[in-house]
């Protein structure tokens, strides 16, 4: 996945904020293949 572990932290810290401890947060979308480029942030939450 193309994202930092300090990322990946602070946006589950994030969802727990705004919706509660039991958010679950799934990285969707071409950040989470490593042979892609580009792209934004996807989360489902």
């Amino acid at each position: 996945m193309r994202l930092s572990s300090e990322q990946v932290a602070l946006i589950r810290q994030s969802a727990e904020e705004s919706f509660g401890p039991e958010a679950r947060v799934w990285f969707i979308g071409s950040r989470v293949d490593d042979s892609k480029r580009g792209g934004g942030i996807d989360v489902d939450i």
